[in-house]
């Protein structure tokens, strides 16, 4: 899939949506004039899909930005296929580091330095992605609509309305308890005249009420109708989305740290006192994350139940990488 850009969004997904708009369901065939862009509401089929199309390819730009050099990365140095799920091994790939560091810290410097920085953002900005765009109806709620004037402006309109309706539904209560303090007053040319004067002032304030009441709930109508037709359009689009870039983030994420890793254990193979130690160690086999698990596991205590997880983990880890 290209880039985000609002022009590049026509995905399947997208043009599942608008079959769901189409006139009870139909499907239009390649044959058949397409059905007019009717405005019905507040917008029409094209003007929501613009809408958010234009709202993803702002909030995924810094993602799009962040894959796009990485890819180049990748392109640079040469794809192949890495078949270890480096998010998994994160956790002891810097225990790892840890420990070499410890035997030598001059060890990590250098382009082993700059790349360790490197995987480390990158391995947080994928799990910061994939957080934030865990739930596509907060992000709908929370971030697109208030982007969106014309719906602003209606909730305005809205809010108004159902100021006005409740303003009057207080005064028609105040005025009906006027009404019946004057009926229970003798009547006499003035209660009568005052009491003409307070059932006109009720009447005016019924109309007032009801136009107030009946303008909200139309208003309101609309809005909804406008949110669920934006609704279609951004999560068939978003999810598409969300979904490509996390996919791709994940790959770059795993091929730098693939890369970390080569390097890592390149330097410390090349290093002379952490040689040194692997042989008093008595550490047999190539320098790699793998060797290091075996030695790692033979010197803890794998009894201790406090260390279960962190036991399973490794343990895990091990069956992943003889794999």
């Amino acid at each position: 899939m290209e880039d985000l850009n609002p022009e590049a969004l026509n995905t399947e997904d997208e043009k599942l949506a608008k079959k769901a708009l189409d006139n009870e369901g139909c499907v239009v065939s390649e044959d058949e004039e397409p059905p007019p862009q009717v405005k019905t509401g507040m917008f029409t089929q094209e003007e929501a899909s613009i809408i958010s199309r234009e709202f993803l390819a702002e909030y995924f730009s810094e993602a799009q930005k962040v894959v796009r050099h990485e890819e180049s990365f990748i392109k640079e140095i040469g794809d192949i296929e890495i078949k270890i799920d480096y998010l998994k091994c994160r956790r002891f790939l810097t225990t790892a580091i840890n420990n070499l560091k410890d035997i030598d810290f001059n060890l990590i410097k250098g382009a082993l330095q700059k790349l360790y920085k490197d995987t480390d953002s990158l391995f947080n900005f994928y799990f910061k992605f994939i957080q934030d765009n865990k739930n596509c109806t907060n992000i709908f709620e929370a971030l697109f609509l208030k982007k969106v004037k014309p719906m602003q402006n209606m909730m305005q309109e809205i809010s108004l309305c159902k100021s006005n309706r409740d303003g009057y539904a207080i005064r028609l209560k105040t005025s009906d308890e006027e009404i019946k303090k004057v009926e229970s007053k003798p009547k006499t040319t003035e209660s009568l005249a005052e009491l003409k004067k307070l059932k006109l002032a009720h009447g005016e304030l019924v109309h007032n009420f009801a136009t107030a009441r009946d303008k909200h709930d139309k208003l309101t109508i609309v809005y909804v109708e406008a949110k669920e037709l934006l609704r279609l359009y951004f999560e068939a689009v978003f999810e598409s989305y969300s979904k490509n870039l996390g996919n791709r983030l994940y790959k770059v994420v795993n091929y730098k740290a693939h890369c970390l890793d080569k390097l890592l254990w390149f330097e410390a193979e090349n290093n002379h006192a952490i040689n040194s130690f692997f042989k008093r160690a008595n550490i047999t086999g190539s320098y790699s994350m793998k060797t290091f698990i075996g030695f790692y596991m033979r010197r803890i205590d794998m009894n201790k139940s406090k260390d279960n997880d962190w036991h399973k983990y490794l343990q895990d880890l091990l069956k992943m990488l003889d794999g």
